[in-house]
């Protein structure tokens, strides 16, 4: 999948403005969702092949 970027204050007015939601990207092969991981977490997914280290699911931020 070719991610298409804008810069964010390019885009503000067409996000919600109340609630929860997710943004992402897809195709008819895939679904791209962005999610924010401090460095840590994300290098250990990237070396590792998996989340685990400092990651923990009791953390991620679900309604």
């Amino acid at each position: 999948m070719s991610l298409v970027t804008k810069l964010y204050r390019l885009q503000i007015d067409r996000l919600p403005k109340s609630g929860n939601h997710i943004v992402a990207q897809y195709d008819d092969r895939s679904i791209m969702v962005y999610q924010a991981y401090r460095s840590a977490i994300g290098r250990f997914a990237a070396e590792d092949g998996y989340f685990g280290g400092e990651f923990k699911f009791e953390q991620l931020s679900i309604p």
